[in-house]
């Protein structure tokens, strides 16, 4: 059994234990409670349960760059133009979330993220997904809702997550970003003034 507290650490030094924080920087705050037992690594893993609070602020996502995306769809004309420039502006770059709260459970060797929620004034963000400790493998989807281009009815979009956890695929979903560019482009259309 194994229960604590874990106050202002480097995310960094957490890489080891939760490698999907990989490529992150900044402080977190910690509460967890674990209880295992086993013969070995394997059924360690298998028969831990237990849960972990965590609270992250002013935290840096290295290789995501959310402001380049914004104003990626603040300049596009068309909806054939948007995943282009998203595409463009996803891989550099980085974003800082000044809010990352989130309770992850462990059971039957499987870490699950019921529900994280990121925050910064760009965008309101959750995550959902699961780390499967045993065979190494990652699911997860970050849905985005981008406040700052509509505060009202934000646009959104969506990442995934997949496969081995040391060579995670990423994977965007723009549809509801390109329907959102569709209906202001509409929008001005219908605006402007007849000739």
């Amino acid at each position: 059994s194994l229960a604590g507290d874990l106050v202002d650490l480097d995310i960094p030094h957490l890489y080891g234990f939760m490698p999907a924080l990989q490529g992150m920087s900044g402080r977190v705050n910690s509460n967890f409670r674990l209880n295992t037992s086993g013969i070995d690594v394997y059924t360690w893993l298998y028969n831990m349960q237990g849960n972990i609070v965590m609270a992250a602020r002013d935290a840096v996502v290295d290789g995501f760059n959310l402001p380049g995306i914004v104003n990626a769809v603040g300049y596009v004309r068309t909806v054939a133009d948007i995943l282009d420039a998203v595409k463009r502006a996803f891989p550099g770059g980085s974003t800082v979330f000044n809010s990352m709260d989130g309770e992850m459970t462990v059971g039957n060797g499987v870490l699950r993220f019921p529900t994280s929620i990121l925050r910064n004034d760009m965008a309101d963000g959750e995550f959902t997904g699961q780390i499967d400790l045993i065979n190494w493998k990652m699911v997860g989807n970050l849905v985005l809702s981008i406040t700052y281009l509509d505060r009202v009815a934000p646009p959104k979009m969506a990442i995934s997550y997949r496969g081995n956890l040391d060579e995670v695929e990423k994977e965007l979903d723009t549809r509801l970003l390109e329907r959102y560019v569709a209906n202001k482009t509409s929008e001005k259309l219908l605006q402007s003034p007849n000739p």
